[in-house]
């Protein structure tokens, strides 16, 4: 959703000094003891008001939350502190109290009009890159993952790069949301097709379209009796993929317990 772009936009056009900080990576009480207090703590050579980005927040650990709350009312004088979220519920009251929510949520007035510029951008990066292109199966693109444009120019060029244009074809090349390999590995229980798979379209895709994909279709391949054990496990994992430090593992990890619990037709 441009979250972090527009977090960095606006200490540009503010003219702030900033560091950013993805705390997925960096999600302990040593990040704020010496990186974000040695920067807040010190003021900008240029004169400039200074700022910390701290991308996805909700992946930091409690104790790095509960020590922020008072961290930033000692530095706010000298500093200003944006945060980024997918699931604000992860993040701890008090931070919530001290800060300004600003949601992302699109309303439904405004979809039309964003999917349209959204088309006409990837014209353009399309006419740019001298890439071919039939207008319907780019508007089918751009609807599939609206609106996620970041995903949309990934699977563009994913395909402009496999065959040189973007013609019909692509609607079944981006449908790697089906996940079909993913289950058929998982169905079989070969645990190295299924790595194998993760490995190469973890980069592609989030974990919660595969989450969703094997929601939206698991009356497909999954025994009835078995599919609430499925939407339990599939819930359990959505929840804590937002704090793992490695994500393929993770998925790794989904891919050996529905193995091991989910009963497949």
């Amino acid at each position: 959703m441009g979250k972090t772009t527009i977090a960095k936009a606006l200490c540009n056009e503010l003219g702030y000094d900033y560091i950013l900080l993805n705390l997925s990576n960096d999600r302990g009480i040593d990040t704020l003891r010496t990186t974000i207090a040695s920067f807040a703590s010190t003021v900008s050579l240029s004169g400039d008001k200074k700022c910390v980005i701290l991308d996805e927040f909700d992946s930091s650990t409690q104790i790095l939350q509960a020590a922020f709350k008072a961290f930033m009312e000692q530095y706010s004088e000298n500093c200003s502190f944006i945060m980024t979220c997918n699931h604000p519920n992860q993040i701890i009251q008090p931070i919530h109290s001290r800060c300004s929510v600003v949601d992302f949520n699109i309303r439904n007035t405004d979809k039309p009009n964003l999917a349209k510029q959204m088309f006409e951008r990837a014209m353009k990066i399309l006419d740019h890159e001298e890439i071919t292109y039939d207008k319907k199966p780019l508007i089918d693109v751009v609807m599939k993952y609206f609106p996620d444009y970041r995903r949309t120019l990934n699977e563009l060029q994913r395909y402009a790069a496999a065959t040189g244009k973007i013609d019909a074809e692509i609607v079944k090349y981006a449908s790697s949301d089906n996940i079909t390999d993913f289950i058929a590995a998982i169905k079989t229980k070969k645990f190295k097709d299924a790595k194998a798979w993760i490995s190469a379209n973890l980069g592609n895709m989030s974990q919660d379209t595969i989450y969703r994909s094997i929601y939206n279709n698991m009356h497909e391949y999954i025994a009835p009796n078995s599919i609430p054990s499925a939407i339990l496990i599939l819930a359990d994992f959505q929840y804590k993929g937002t704090l793992v430090p490695d994500i393929e593992l993770h998925m790794a990890a989904l891919a050996i317990t529905l193995m091991s619990e989910v009963e497949f037709v």
